[in-house]
């Protein structure tokens, strides 16, 4: 069966597009069959049209909340905080991301100065950030979050979380490939956040100013 697959804004522009022409297909059967069709006609585009309004002010609602949890929650606050401090001092995260005392084809990467509690800690930061942002990503393509929103006042963080994230993705994805003795593209470690950080750098901001 044929998948056709759309953008965000495809689809939220394919939604109001199928109202406009179901209003003018609605009108064109009134004046064709006659007025007695206007009051089932004008109720039915009425009435999907309260639809879909609602659908986008409760997923506006939703993500407004999810944003500003990012800062009452002080658990994720932390994480984040701690996770920025680790990108901001140029640390190469796939070190964390490496099983320093096993050998293998990864590690022609010098072993850090870091204990092995240091190691740990700042795996599970990344993970709990990359978690995070991957429950979001899957929210916002399956429409749960709005995308606009979320594009408008984190496009930035996206970006910037998986370019500093890709290295360490990249070694997961090998480690378990290996594992698992199958190729590495059959995993999809954090794909989620992968796509939307992608679709975020070929979508930029438009400067309203």
């Amino acid at each position: 069966m044929l998948e056709v697959k759309l953008s965000h804004s495809q689809k939220s522009s394919f939604v109001w597009k199928l109202i406009v022409y179901g209003s003018i297909l609605s009108i064109a059967l009134t004046l064709k069959f006659g007025i007695e069709y206007l009051g089932i006609v004008c109720t039915a585009v009425v009435g999907i049209f309260t639809i879909v309004w609602h659908n986008v002010v409760s997923r506006r609602t939703t993500t407004i909340g999810l944003l500003t949890t990012q800062i009452t929650d002080k658990d994720l606050s932390d994480t984040l905080r701690k996770f920025y401090s680790i990108i901001d001092e140029g640390e190469k995260l796939v070190i964390y991301a490496i099983d320093w005392n096993e050998e293998n084809g990864s590690n022609s990467i010098p072993k850090p100065e870091k204990s092995d509690d240091e190691l740990k800690n700042g795996e599970r930061t990344i993970l709990k950030v990359l978690n995070y942002y991957e429950f979001v990503s899957g929210g916002i393509r399956e429409g749960a979050f709005d995308y606009k929103i979320f594009h408008r006042l984190y496009r930035s963080n996206i970006i910037k979380i998986w370019t500093a994230c890709k290295p360490f993705v990249s070694e997961l994805r090998r480690q378990a490939a290996e594992e698992n003795n199958i190729s590495q593209d059959k995993i999809c470690y954090f794909q989620e956040i992968e796509t939307l950080a992608k679709e975020f750098v070929e979508h930029k901001l438009k400067c309203k100013i």
